[in-house]
């Protein structure tokens, strides 16, 4: 990846899917905090895919003067560090990730990066448009290990 180290968390039943992901540092979520132990202005980069409250204002301090808090928006935290629920740390850049549903612009932007970079998806299983409710449910089993589809044939 470039990076001198990756740092990620998951559940229990994840820890290895995770690190054989590339991470050098997985930390089980339901017994520590993955900042747990990062030492202030340490952090490049603090990328957020879930967005629990409070984790945008623990991210300001770990991160450098220079480094990014990307959120992916879609968890259940506020998403970037705003006043007054957050102090956002002078230097640190801030990016929310969302999609614009009114065209593909944005989706088509980010498959032209992860095609030039390489980067491949994990899919955990693919379900049929009409299976659609399947396809949420084992989203929401909290077992998937990649991504869930749904396939759309026009």
């Amino acid at each position: 990846m470039g990076a001198q180290s990756v740092r990620s968390c998951a559940a229990p039943d994840h820890l290895s899917y995770v690190a054989d992901l590339g991470a050098d540092v997985v930390v089980d979520f339901t017994q520590a905090d993955v900042f747990d132990g990062v030492p202030d202005d340490s952090i490049d980069v603090v990328f957020d895919n879930y967005g629990a409250n409070g984790t945008a204002q623990i991210a300001m301090n770990a991160l450098r003067t220079g480094g990014w808090y990307v959120f992916l928006a879609g968890g259940t935290g506020p998403g970037i560090c705003e006043e007054p629920a957050c102090t956002p740390k002078d230097g640190v850049n801030q990016l929310s990730l969302w999609t614009d549903s009114s065209g593909h612009d944005d989706l088509d932007a980010i498959a032209a990066i992860a095609d030039s970079q390489g980067l491949t998806v994990n899919v955990d299983s693919s379900y049929a448009l009409e299976d659609s409710a399947d396809a949420m449910a084992r989203q929401m089993s909290g077992q998937t290990e990649g991504k869930v589809t749904i396939e759309v044939i026009a």
